[in-house]
């Protein structure tokens, strides 16, 4: 007995290192390659504002333009989203994206590339449209949000803002996505400070050193998405993707559920926007069944909000109040699966399925007034999966407040 103790007390070690190291030794692998081995590459930062939501997390916002050469970086300059506001690059995608996003028209429309929770789509507009514009090719695309660079500064330390200030680790969040709409209420000052902001950030953080701290940020950060790269490459795309932060919409060997929002306003609501999911499943294989629910809560304070906070481009055919917002809900589940029910409050609804990337997939707007609360639950016949025992993927998108989900899965055995 102790010796079969000290055994799994061993591997339990050992699993626990393996998990640590697993990250580094895909970074070892990846790393010279992006950073400039073989030339100089250019690539395409899109910072992302998680209180207008859109597939990946947030509507792409300022951009940097960063080159790397023999492990060096270099931020070669900054813009704000206006710069590719007008940019038109006619890509095609394929029928399917055109079916899904046709109306958004996200390839010539930069705010809404970040439409589909697949980033690498998304890259591919950020590609062409610089290319548009610029005259540049670009090697690789990095998507970022204020939290994923929050984990990172509470290990670098502040960055220090021009005139004064500081951006941490604990306001960054808050300053970029919901404080500068009252400090700054001047469009075009607004944009102007995120541009400081952004260039104060990369000082700070090509200034410091590398530590096992800035790695487990940056992978606790990609596990959540908030992180996401993709390169023009092929080969190096297949190990972006292998590594697990690529942030590509594909399906594993197991099942796979999940719900996306896309704000449908204009305005900066999702600042407030809570979720919980829970997703449960009865029976193994072809008979089983699954039930997916998401709660929404739009938790908007007490008191007036800056207008540009609350604003309606939607334009409803219905009455509102400033503060109410609404956004388009996807749930997205396993190929082949059958939508057997749609509700809305515990009320059915008709929804028409559609697919993406060979996920089931099914969208319905959801008007979230002031305070209010809503909950969506779909209920769907699985097929048959490559391997029970790989489980179930929960897409999680993130966003300012973290998805609570909760599983309940049956024993299909290994």
């Amino acid at each position: 007995s102790p010796a079969d103790r000290s055994r799994s007390d061993l591997r339990s070690q050992l699993a626990g290192l393996a998990g640590q190291l697993r990250p580094a030794s895909q970074a070892a692998d990846l790393l010279p390659d992006l950073l400039g081995r073989t030339g100089t590459r250019r690539y395409f930062v899109g910072l992302e504002n998680e209180s207008e939501s859109r597939g990946i997390g947030g509507i792409p916002g300022a951009f940097a333009i960063v080159t790397a050469r023999d492990g060096r970086l270099g931020f070669e300059r900054f813009d704000s989203d206006t710069t590719l506001s007008k940019v038109r690059t006619g890509l095609d995608l394929g029928p399917e994206y055109q079916q899904r996003y046709r109306a958004a028209d996200p390839v010539n429309t930069y705010s809404n590339s970040t439409i589909s929770p697949d980033f690498s789509e998304a890259a591919r507009i950020w590609a062409a449209m610089w290319l548009k514009y610029s005259g540049q090719r670009i090697d690789g695309a990095l998507a970022i949000d204020p939290t994923a660079v929050s984990y990172l500064l509470k290990v670098t330390g502040a960055a220090a803002l021009p005139g004064g200030g500081t951006v941490t680790g604990t306001n960054v969040v808050s300053l970029t996505q919901q404080a500068l709409y009252r400090t700054h209420p001047d469009k075009a000052a607004r944009k102007a400070y995120l541009l400081q902001i952004a260039r104060a950030i990369s000082v700070r953080l090509m200034s410091a050193h590398g530590s096992t701290g800035l790695v487990r940020a940056a992978v606790q950060a990609a596990d959540e998405r908030r992180i996401l790269a993709w390169s023009a490459d092929p080969a190096v795309q297949r190990r972006l993707v292998d590594a697990g932060v690529a942030g590509t919409l594909r399906a594993g060997p197991g099942y796979l559920a999940g719900f996306s929002t896309v704000n449908a306003t204009g305005g900066k609501l999702d600042y407030y926007l809570t979720r919980a999911m829970t997703y449960s499943r009865q029976g193994c294989g072809a008979a089983s069944t699954s039930m997916s629910t998401f709660t929404l809560a739009n938790e908007v304070p007490d008191g007036p909000l800056p207008a540009y906070v609350t604003l309606r481009l939607d334009a409803p055919g219905y009455r509102t109040r400033p503060g109410d917002n609404k956004v388009l809900l996807s749930y997205y589940g396993t190929p082949g699966s059958r939508i057997t029910g749609v509700s809305l409050d515990g009320r059915p609804v008709v929804v028409m399925p559609s697919s993406e990337h060979g996920l089931t997939v099914l969208t319905l707007p959801l008007e979230l007034a002031r305070g209010s609360r809503h909950t969506v639950t779909v209920t769907a016949s699985e097929p048959a999966v490559a391997d029970e025992s790989a489980g179930t993927q929960i897409l999680r998108q993130p966003a300012v407040h973290p998805v609570v989900v909760t599983t309940r899965l049956p024993d299909c055995g290994s």
